[in-house]
């Protein structure tokens, strides 16, 4: 397997549930490579629970969490905890320091990980303990439309798309993609439990935690200041990129961009050539893309390019192959890359089918895994 893939890229394969491991050996030896990547740790984890090792699962757990925590992955760390307490039940003490250690950090890398370590120690507890971790496989349906909200749902991992359902004489239904750090289910008072006017399927396999509307209402009459908590959450993820709070998009390096890419900016008057422009990508998700402008092209007509149409291309190194998706820009912001100022574009994609878009994306990130 290793011979046919870098394992850098088996990694991203397995976190997708595109590819599956069921020998020990192999996941040792990607361990002997990333022993301090948590998400080997985890997927190793879960191999030894489902062989019942349960000991040397434990002991996995338990790596992986203080890894996640370590790279600011809350989330990630709180799932990785769940499967422990599965296999052994938490003391005061666990809990105490998993809030001892959101307390501490400096710097969180979503919201919702910044609303967790803002939480008391009461508050902290009595809400992983109405919180239920869940997975779903690719093309299942989690909100079936016309079906009660009845759920909040935050995204560990995963992708899922979310579509409006249309309405006669409605146009422009904007279909959402949700992944890593979103949540859905809490667009409309708790106490109502109205039908879903959308659909929300997974794109690829998913985990998600998961808290009933009964439950957080009876969380709630225990910590009435978690309302106000998941306000902000709801208020967050209706911001458009551009307006979203700079210190969840970090000043970076190259280095930290794997991606290398090219985009072509439509001119709206027929007949002119593109704007071409190259950048940079952390990371390219089925809804869209946030792309660093290399400094060399930051003299882009920035006020005159929103809501153009473009063309995102992205090659292997001898371009044999070529992959391209049109979209149009929705944001722009100011940055820095290596100390020089440029710009942050924020592109959405054209609808495509979900299977179609997920090939095409895996591919893109799968050349930046190989650039690392």
């Amino acid at each position: 397997m290793f011979k046919e893939q870098s394992a850098i890229s088996i990694i991203e394969s397995l976190i997708r549930g595109a590819i599956t491991i069921n020998r020990e050996g192999e996941y040792r030896k990607l361990l002997v490579e990333y022993p301090d990547n948590p998400f080997v740790n985890r997927l190793f984890a879960d191999f030894l629970k489902k062989e019942r090792s349960f000991v040397s699962a434990s002991k996995r757990y338990r790596k992986a969490y203080e890894f996640f925590m370590a790279e600011g992955e809350t989330l990630h760390a709180i799932a990785a905890l769940f499967e422990l307490w599965g296999i052994v039940k938490p003391a005061p003490y666990d809990f105490r320091c998993l809030h001892s250690q959101l307390r501490r950090k400096d710097s969180h890398n979503s919201v919702i990980a910044e609303c967790f370590a803002k939480m008391s120690y009461q508050e902290l507890r009595s809400t992983l303990s109405h919180l239920e971790k869940i997975k779903v496989k690719a093309d299942e349906i989690v909100q079936p439309s016309g079906d009660p909200e009845d759920s909040f749902f935050f995204v560990i991992s995963g992708e899922l798309v979310k579509s409006p359902v249309e309405k006669e004489g409605e146009e422009d239904n904007v279909i959402q993609f949700l992944k890593a750090n979103d949540h859905f289910g809490d667009y409309f008072p708790c106490e109502v439990k109205r039908p879903a006017p959308y659909l929300v399927r997974a794109t690829s396999d998913v985990e998600l935690l998961k808290i009933s509307k009964e439950g957080f209402l009876a969380l709630c009459k225990e910590q009435p200041d978690l309302k106000i908590g998941i306000n902000k959450l709801v208020k967050y993820q209706l911001l458009p990129d551009a307006e979203k709070p700079a210190k969840f998009f970090r000043k970076t390096s190259r280095r930290h961009l794997s991606i290398n890419l090219s985009l072509d900016i439509i001119d709206p008057v027929p007949g002119r050539h593109p704007l071409t422009v190259k950048g940079f990508s952390r990371d390219i998700s089925l809804g869209g893309a946030r792309i660093v402008v290399d400094p060399r092209y930051r003299d882009i007509p920035i006020n005159d390019i929103l809501g153009r149409k473009t063309k995102l291309r992205v090659s292997l190194p001898d371009e044999s192959i070529d992959v391209s998706i049109m979209g149009k820009i929705t944001w722009c912001s100011e940055t820095e890359i290596d100390r020089q100022q440029t710009y942050a574009l924020g592109v959405q994609f054209n609808e495509m089918p979900p299977k179609l878009r997920g090939s095409m994306i895996f591919f893109i990130n799968a050349v930046g895994l190989s650039n690392k």
